[in-house]
């Protein structure tokens, strides 16, 4: 996920980041050390999701956009599951879903949607009690590529009945989530912060990537992964002959494969080809298992594609196996963290909830005299 992203286009002003000093922030922003896990001062204009854990059915789907010309569900349409032979193995499902998203037929319309709640569990006031920071997403682009990205900040509150009794012994202290000082200029709670620009190019994590340039990414996952890294490593040239300084923690190849692969198909209008592809690319890494019947923090079950790190976290992305769309890209703890003390082995700390996403004939509307360099005009 290329969550520096969108701080760049609300301070379009600042200059962007090297690709080592992304990768380098990132891996000590989003994950957990021996110290505890740390997020960025800015997170809590980035995450969201439900205080509540919902648990539904073992078919749930992410509505599709557009209006089923293609196959494929209407606007605000749940698709169902297709039935599979009985009791098949994770790596059947896999392949099942991978096939069926390869043959989907998905004609461009006017504008690419994407809508996410987020959220992130954190500890606050030295740990005394666990909080859970919530916001929204929306991601726009169009044939030419991104044009608006929309983030609204819910709020934050204990995330427990225990957590909720400490916060009250506490003297019920202003929650504020990762904004230490309840300051936060850019997207406040229960505001929207509007974030436009001209078309431009996708970037994830340092791969950059033209409209066209995506379009045509091979459907072949050996050879998707083998461009993600050549991309990767031209990058990274060009940061070294440039006059801004590297720095940062050099990722790994799973790593960059996998933060890639997840934007593909979570963050961008990649062709159905591509996304199955992606699919078979990241299940294939050496540290990846795939289970059948895993369930978000909502509860939806889905086909889990799960990353191991090494440390006391896994990524994973869990995918509608109707569809092969995603219902979400989450970091679970595998360990106790003494920073999130009381949050379980199992727990997700973090997670991009994927509501809606597809072509649509629907366009994003922009307050009024909010343009690309627009700032107050563009928080509502």
């Amino acid at each position: 996920m290329n969550d520096f992203k969108i701080i760049d286009d609300v301070m379009p002003d600042v200059p962007p980041p090297a690709a080592g000093t992304v990768a380098g922030a990132r891996a000590r922003a989003f994950r957990p050390h021996r110290s505890g896990r740390r997020f960025p001062a800015w997170a809590g204009v980035l995450v969201a999701a439900t205080a509540t854990v919902a648990v539904i059915g073992t078919a749930v789907a992410v509505p599709l956009l557009g209006d089923g010309a293609d196959g494929r569900a209407g606007d605000g349409v749940t698709a169902t599951a297709t039935a599979l032979s009985a009791d098949p193995s994770a790596e059947e499902v896999l392949d099942a879903v991978a096939d069926r998203l390869a043959r989907r037929q998905e004609p461009e319309r006017a504008h690419w949607r994407v809508e996410m709640d987020r959220f992130v569990r954190l500890s606050f006031d030295g740990g005394k009690f666990l909080v859970e920071e919530r916001g929204r997403e929306v991601r726009w682009a169009g044939p030419d590529g991104p044009t608006v990205i929309v983030v609204s900040s819910v709020g934050a509150e204990p995330l427990t009945a225990a957590d909720r009794a400490a916060w009250e012994k506490a003297g019920s202290p202003r929650i504020c989530g990762a904004d230490s000082d309840c300051d936060n200029d850019q997207i406040p709670y229960g505001r929207t912060r509007y974030i436009p620009h001209l078309p431009q190019d996708y970037g994830l994590s340092s791969v950059q990537l033209t409209p066209q340039e995506l379009r045509e990414l091979p459907q072949d996952p050996a050879e998707l992964k083998e461009e993600i890294l050549e991309r990767w490593a031209a990058a990274l040239k060009d940061i070294e002959n440039s006059d801004t300084p590297a720095g940062g923690n050099t990722p790994s190849d799973d790593e960059k494969v996998w933060w890639v692969g997840t934007g593909l198909l979570i963050e961008t209008p990649a062709t159905p080809q591509t996304r199955a592809a992606a699919l078979r690319m990241l299940s294939a890494l050496p540290d990846v298992r795939i289970t059948d019947g895993s369930r978000d923090v909502e509860g939806r079950a889905g086909l889990a594609l799960t990353r191991e790190t090494g440390g006391p976290y896994a990524e994973r992305i869990v995918i509608d196996r109707a569809t092969g769309d995603p219902l979400a890209l989450e970091e679970v703890l595998t360990a106790p963290v003494p920073n999130l003390k009381g949050l379980p082995a199992g727990s997700v700390a973090f997670s991009r909830l994927v509501r809606r996403i597809g072509w649509t004939d629907e366009a994003p509307v922009l307050p009024e005299g909010c343009t690309p360099r627009a700032k107050k005009e563009c928080l509502r």
